[in-house]
């Protein structure tokens, strides 16, 4: 571990009202979801040539824009579309056991089997699954999004009562920083999921961190490395 890296802040990240085009004139800066590409996309050519096999980001990719306070230091080009994403830190990660797998098709033919080889590929269908272990505060949007897959709510406030029926197909984009750094040059790691929640528990509700842990399947999974500048 470096020392500056600062490791476990994690939360679940959520859309703005408003989508980022090439005619907005302000951003506070952070990570957004690319919705649209346009014929001259911004995000066509960023790629590094250095790195064996690397592409542009596609529509559906994740990605870090710096915050900008005029139209003319937009970098959209017409045509592309974002949609920012709140980050806001609910929760710190004690512990995430991760496993991830690939399915197998068997192509072996009669004459392999001959020859006493097999021919077993990829079917590229990625599974992953998994636990996060950590605390969060008893009055965090985290912990109540989490009990609303599994429970109906109740709000009352004021003079309205709402009920909220649990929102059972509802999936989750989360963060999680897995290296977090502030020397220039460094690399960050920040693991960004789509997940699905099919299990949870929690600690008794009380002031400060509540230890809680929920049981996860991945729809998509991104790494995102990002050099410090």
């Amino acid at each position: 571990m470096k020392v500056l890296s600062i490791e476990g802040r994690a939360g679940f990240l959520k859309e703005t009202e408003a989508e980022l085009t090439s005619s907005s004139v302000s951003f506070a800066g952070g990570f957004a979801l690319i919705k649209q590409k346009g014929a001259a996309s911004y995000f066509d050519g960023l790629k590094d040539s250095t790195i064996t096999g690397g592409l542009d980001l596609p529509v559906g990719a994740p990605v870090w824009l710096d915050k900008f306070s005029n139209e003319d230091d937009n970098p959209l080009e017409e045509g592309d579309v974002v949609q920012p994403w709140t980050q806001d830190v609910a929760c710190w990660i004690t512990d995430t056991p991760d496993a991830l797998s690939e399915g197998e098709v068997d192509l072996t033919s009669q004459c392999d089997q001959i020859n006493g080889e097999k021919d077993i590929r990829g079917d590229q269908q990625i599974t992953e699954t998994g636990t996060i272990n950590g605390f969060y505060e008893s009055t965090s949007d985290m912990q109540k999004d989490i009990r609303g897959l599994f429970t109906d709510q109740i709000i009352h406030s004021g003079t309205n009562i709402t009920f909220k029926p649990r929102q059972k197909d509802q999936n989750f984009w989360y963060w999680l920083t897995y290296r977090k750094m502030t020397e220039v040059g460094e690399v960050e790691l920040t693991v960004i999921r789509k997940l699905r929640i099919s299990g949870y528990s929690a600690g008794k509700q009380s002031s400060g961190g509540v230890p809680f842990n929920f049981n996860y399947t991945t729809l998509k999974s991104w790494d995102y490395q990002k050099v410090i500048a």
